[in-house]
């Protein structure tokens, strides 16, 4: 017997030391998608792949709130860069056990930021993720692979996620319209639907023409939410002041006639007319802001009228 367990002690030694050995061992990184330059953004996005979870540690010139990194395919938003050339920017990542990968050098990349009032935007895919480039417009026939159509835009400065529309003639198609009966102070028992010369709006459940559907910003909330669109499950309906934040002009300053008042470049498909905010006048009126060309007006409209909605998610 002393002499099997001598024969087979050298294997378990050989084997534990093994094991000790690949806990020891820190991750690695790999460049996976560099930044397009020059980047048109000061919040540009870097793509890189580690064998182990970690905390990210950035040296040089580049920042970002990003801290964390999963085993796997990452992300992360450099954070208000100036026009630049960046070259000395550098990655490590840190695992549990506090063994330090190798550094991992960030290509050079330069940022001209030639609208940096809108440099705080990231247009995100439905999954919540940053596409890889940030500069190419809506294609109608294009594809997210291509970062020709996004779901999602983030306002970094802002801290909210906002849903853009489609005109797909799906959920969040832009020419659906709907009651508003999710406004800040809405008594309770408020029912739009109980004014019966008040129309029920447009949207995907009316289309089936059936007796008594009415479209509301309820149950419009409720449908994106169980679609975690962009990662998220807790969408809501602007304030007016968070809903003001999209104008580019208002009403009475600087609005052109011949565009709409809202940075297309990042909000495609965007319905040129009215939009609910959550923002009560009363119990039975709201405010809504105008997104028609040459507009960017507010005024207080009845929550039993039809107007659009577009969703945003506060972040943290």
């Amino acid at each position: 017997m002393n002499y099997k367990l001598g024969l087979y002690l050298p294997i378990l030694l050989l084997v534990g030391c093994g094991s000790e050995s690949e806990e020891n061992i820190a991750p690695t990184l790999k460049e996976t998608v560099s930044i397009e330059t020059p980047s048109k953004t000061a919040y540009p996005v870097y793509s890189f792949h580690t064998s182990e979870a970690g905390s990210i540690t950035l040296t040089g010139s580049c920042n970002s709130e990003t801290t964390t990194a999963t085993a796997g395919e990452n992300q992360i938003i450099f954070k208000n860069l100036d026009d630049a050339t960046y070259s000395d920017c550098k990655l490590t990542v840190t695992d549990v056990t506090g063994l330090e990968s190798e550094v991992l050098y960030i290509s050079e990349f330069s940022v001209t930021a030639t609208h940096p009032e809108n440099s705080n935007l990231v247009k995100l895919n439905a999954e919540g993720t940053p596409i890889p480039v940030q500069n190419k417009n809506w294609e109608d026939l294009g594809s997210v692979e291509n970062s020709q159509q996004w779901s999602c835009v983030m306002d970094i400065d802002e801290g909210n996620i906002w849903e853009v529309k489609t005109k797909t003639r799906d959920l969040r198609d832009a020419g659906w319209t709907y009651q508003n009966n999710t406004a800040i102070n809405t008594p309770q028992d408020f029912d739009p639907t109980s004014n019966d010369a008040s129309d029920p709006g447009q949207c995907p459940a009316s289309q089936h023409h059936e007796d008594g559907i009415y479209c509301d910003t309820q149950q419009y909330i409720a449908d994106v939410n169980d679609t975690t669109l962009c990662g998220k499950s807790d969408w809501a309906l602007p304030t007016l002041p968070e809903l003001k934040t999209l104008l580019i002009c208002t009403y009475t300053v600087d609005c052109d006639l011949d565009n709409l008042p809202i940075n297309t470049s990042y909000f495609p498909n965007t319905f040129a007319g009215d939009y609910w905010s959550s923002t009560s006048e009363g119990d039975f009126s709201a405010f809504i802001v105008g997104f028609n060309k040459g507009a960017g007006d507010t005024q207080e409209n009845h929550k039993d009228s039809i107007w659009s909605a577009r969703l945003l998610n506060r972040l943290p």
